[in-house]
């Protein structure tokens, strides 16, 4: 008998951990971004993605982008908020009138995830969902902004059903350590392993959704290198957790 498909991503994956590693690329510097149309300034978003997109839309007028600083200021678009609250009250009447509508989002590459990861929950909580991560590419001197996809997790529910089978997940501990499922993928700061991972079980599934849950403390741009690693897999959708992130 033919083995499940299932059978066939876990036996995959199994061996995997042996295979030639797949480069994700090396360390990099992020970016500051002073575009005056993002209206945050001085935000050192992550760059030099491998697969990340060229997106003019980031700095329009009519773009909808929320930015966090390292002060901890949090911005709709050029307008600023010290006060979550007040945060919380505005981004619902940013976001209502087009939910479906990417938001770009924008933050310093060597934030904390946890902090990040609140921002998010308050743009979820107003109903947006589809996020487009702002990173720069080094254009020699200077740099563009781009974009990486990803959706947010629904709010869970203790209503939810149990899925028949379990989407692919990646899943970053606090020590930095990466799982597939049941399977080792290396370390965050050494991903050649997941990549490679992820590549044969995406071969091997319909399924082409991943889902990304990063630690509490994960540094922001290993997350995000980490959803240029899945979006180069082929990745799609890649959904991001903001939900009981791991902290111990």
């Amino acid at each position: 008998m033919r083995p499940s498909s299932t059978q066939e991503i876990n036996t995959v994956l199994a061996v995997a951990v042996f295979c030639v590693a797949v480069v994700f690329g090396g360390c990099s510097r992020p970016a500051v971004n002073t575009d005056k149309n993002l209206g945050a300034m001085n935000v050192d978003v992550p760059r030099d993605m491998d697969h990340a997109s060229d997106d003019p839309a980031i700095a329009a007028d009519t773009s909808r982008v929320i930015s966090i600083l390292p002060s901890a200021e949090w911005y709709i678009g050029k307008r600023g908020f010290s006060d979550k609250y007040a945060f919380r009250d505005n981004i619902a009447e940013y976001v209502k009138n087009d939910p479906g509508k990417t938001i770009f989002f924008q933050a310093s590459a060597n934030g904390a995830y946890g902090q990040l990861a609140e921002l998010l929950g308050s743009i979820r909580r107003a109903g947006g969902r589809n996020i487009g991560v702002v990173v720069g590419k080094d254009t020699g001197g200077s740099y563009t902004l781009q974009r990486l996809s990803v959706r947010l997790s629904p709010e869970p529910s203790p209503s939810d059903p149990v899925p028949a089978k379990k989407p692919l997940q990646v899943e970053i501990d606090p020590n930095g350590k990466m799982s597939l499922g049941r399977s080792d993928a290396g370390i965050i700061s050494q991903p050649d392993q997941v990549v490679n991972l992820l590549n044969l079980a995406l071969k091997l599934s319909e399924d082409k959704s991943v889902t990304i849950k990063p630690a509490r403390g994960t540094r922001y741009n290993d997350v995000v290198r980490l959803i240029d690693a899945a979006s180069g897999a082929g990745a799609d959708p890649i959904i991001l957790v903001i939900d009981d992130l791991n902290d111990k």
